[in-house]
């Protein structure tokens, strides 16, 4: 893997780690459950699993700098709704996505997000733009 991935995933890992530790402290019960590049990448698991008042989000995180669109590949979103559908009723899927300080983290359900014809699932900056803010997420669990 070449110098600038390394540092991509890097980054990507800290992001992650940076948005378990809000979602604690904002009160919900946080996990994250890391597979990529894993041996367990063909596991079923999300990469942040965050629960309170009964209300289970299951997310997957994607950070972008230099491009205004992400993309979810087709297997990512098959892990999500086969977690989400085994953690029963409560449980609900977000795309995380993170472009840069002005915007922050967002949050886009999972049944709001564009299919491409392939299955994948794209966001573009704008759709993250008018999607959920940490506070309205915190907001469901009320």
């Amino acid at each position: 893997m070449d110098i600038e991935k390394r540092k991509n995933r890097i980054r990507g890992f800290q992001k992650e780690r940076d948005l378990v530790r809000k979602l604690w402290e904002m009160g919900f019960a946080t996990i994250r459950a890391p597979a990529s590049g894993a041996k367990a990448k063909k596991t079923y698991q999300p990469d942040i699993i965050a629960a309170k008042n009964n209300r289970i989000f299951v997310i997957e995180v994607k950070t972008r700098r230099a491009t205004d669109t992400v993309y979810v590949d087709s297997f990512q979103v098959s892990k999500l709704k086969e977690w989400s559908s085994r953690a029963g009723s409560n449980a609900r899927c977000f795309i995380a996505v993170y472009f840069d300080r002005k915007i922050g983290w967002k949050f886009v359900p999972l049944e709001k997000a564009e299919v491409t014809k392939d299955g994948n699932i794209k966001v573009t900056k704008d759709l993250a733009s008018n999607s959920l803010s940490l506070d309205d997420l915190n907001n469901l669990t009320k």
